[in-house]
């Protein structure tokens, strides 16, 4: 319960940085994810996506949008292991935030530059997932 509550008083400051500290905060935060077991990789970011669901849509699409653009700035081994492991989280999440995660995601990748769009949506759908 207090992790619960601490994580979601994080994404909701997060939400509310300046997109340049927001980033670095998430770029540290996704990487220090790279390094756990695929258990506590699933369970940090499930946690986390979690949290960050709760927050209203504007504030979910700017945490959304940075969680895109820096895990599309890692090395592609690194971003592999946090896509996959962002699959299954996904995939196990009950069905209104599932839709709201699918929702968002759409709108982000709308957001991107054709090249960025089309690179994700490839990723994506190798990890069997078709937006």
């Amino acid at each position: 319960m207090a992790d619960e509550k601490f994580m979601r008083t994080m994404v909701k400051t997060m939400a509310t940085m300046p997109d340049e500290q927001r980033r670095t905060m998430l770029n540290d935060r996704l990487r220090s994810f790279i390094e756990l077991s695929d258990q506590e990789r699933e369970n940090a970011m499930k946690s986390m996506l979690v949290a960050a669901l709760s927050l209203n849509e504007d504030e979910y699409l700017k945490i959304a949008e940075t969680r895109t653009h820096v895990v599309m700035s890692l090395e592609q081994s690194d971003r592999m292991k946090l896509m996959k492991t962002q699959l299954v989280v996904v995939s196990s999440l009950e069905p209104s935030l599932k839709q709201k995660e699918m929702e968002t995601m759409r709108k982000v990748l709308q957001r991107l530059p054709e090249q960025q769009s089309q690179m994700m949506r490839k990723m994506l759908a190798e990890n069997g997932l078709e937006l």
